[in-house]
């Protein structure tokens, strides 16, 4: 059974393992090592999923174990989202920084938000 909090500060996998590095995704060989192309994909029943374990980074687990909670997850975040942008309008406060596209990683901002969301009231008949 896989162990993805393990494998992920394991220092055999990863240099500086227990430090927090979102860099460390950028890096060649770690995008190989994430790479499950050569897996073979099955379906157990909740769509067709790769059966290898060779990626150090399994956060819903592997194989016939995997969570089967996977796909509803990435189904929630999708509907979190979108509820999001239906009920809340979107505005950037002055002064934003220009985005750094480094990095596909959200690391917390240590001045705090820099958006600004107001209900819709409108729309949900609050106004």
């Amino acid at each position: 059974m896989a162990a993805p909090g393990v494998s992920q500060v394991d220092p055999f996998l990863w240099k500086s393992a227990s430090t927090f590095d979102p860099h460390r995704w950028l890096d060649a060989a770690t995008a190989d090592a994430m790479q499950d192309a050569g897996d073979e994909k099955e379906d157990f029943g909740f769509g067709m999923i790769s059966t290898g374990a060779n990626s150090p980074y399994l956060p819903f687990g592997a194989g016939r174990h995997r969570c089967i909670g996977e796909q509803f997850a990435y189904l929630q975040i999708g509907v979190i989202v979108a509820s999001f942008v239906r009920l809340f309008r979107w505005e950037l406060e002055s002064g934003f920084p220009e985005p750094d596209y480094q990095s596909m990683v959200v690391l917390p901002s240590k001045v705090g938000s820099k958006i600004r969301l107001t209900v819709r009231g409108e729309r949900l008949g609050l106004e």
